[in-house]
């Protein structure tokens, strides 16, 4: 996100705006890897949707981002013992 643009900045900080007051929640995504723009782009794609489409999405990107965390905590562990 460091090296993103203004424009995508503000149409994120607005984009994460819609989509709360549209479901509630904050968007859940598993951001490794993405750059502003990829993050603006699923962020965009997924506005429109209805609450049990982003619940669904929301869980599993959730579990995606735990995947990683859990590799990494085995990474981590493996390399110390």
């Amino acid at each position: 996100m460091g090296g993103a643009d203004d424009e995508t900045l503000v149409a994120l900080v607005h984009g994460n705006a819609r989509y709360r007051g549209g479901f509630g929640f904050i968007i859940v995504v598993c951001a490794t890897g993405k750059d502003a723009a990829q993050m603006l782009a699923v962020l965009r794609a997924r506005l429109d949707n209805d609450r049990d489409t982003e619940l669904a999405n929301a869980a599993r990107e959730q579990g995606a981002i735990t995947r990683l965390r859990l590799d990494k905590l085995a990474d981590t562990t493996a390399g110390s013992a």
